[in-house]
């Protein structure tokens, strides 16, 4: 019988290779892993079964990671109009902490990176005539 305890434990365990590896799969390994994942649930035998289960946890936190990745690069390939929530607005190293909530019409959610922030550098942090921040974004990087 699994608890929650050691379902903790496998998932803790599945996380770890988050760490060490250099670059994410491509989606046919991930595709790949998770057919061996979903053969190894078939098996009788329960240390075979829990390895199964901690392969499936693997793939869903590397498909999670991809997701994220791919959301990051979307978002920095070209000037885009974004609303955003100011949060912070450092003065002295011209940086803004920010949230994001619209890419043009489309609402953000969830947000990219839950409970974390963008802090843009800016060229100038000073609103137009319309009160709209024209940041010009030198570098974006989480926060």
């Amino acid at each position: 019988m699994l608890t929650w305890t050691a379902l903790a434990r496998i998932t803790i365990i599945a996380a770890l290779p988050l760490l060490v590896l250099p670059q994410l799969p491509a989606p046919g390994i991930l595709l790949a892993l998770f057919c061996a994942a979903v053969v190894l649930l078939q098996f009788r035998i329960q240390p075979i079964r829990i390895a199964g289960i901690a392969l499936l946890l693997l793939v869903w936190m590397l498909h999670d990671a991809r997701l994220i990745v791919d959301d990051i690069e979307k978002l920095t390939i070209k000037p885009q109009q974004f609303y955003v929530l100011v949060d912070e607005v450092r003065q002295e190293n011209k940086q803004i902490k920010v949230r994001l909530l619209k890419e043009g019409d489309h609402f953000i959610f969830p947000h990219v990176l839950p409970g974390s922030h963008l802090i843009v550098i800016a060229k100038s942090i000073a609103p137009d005539s319309a009160g709209a921040c024209n940041f010009g974004c030198v570098q974006c990087m989480h926060g």
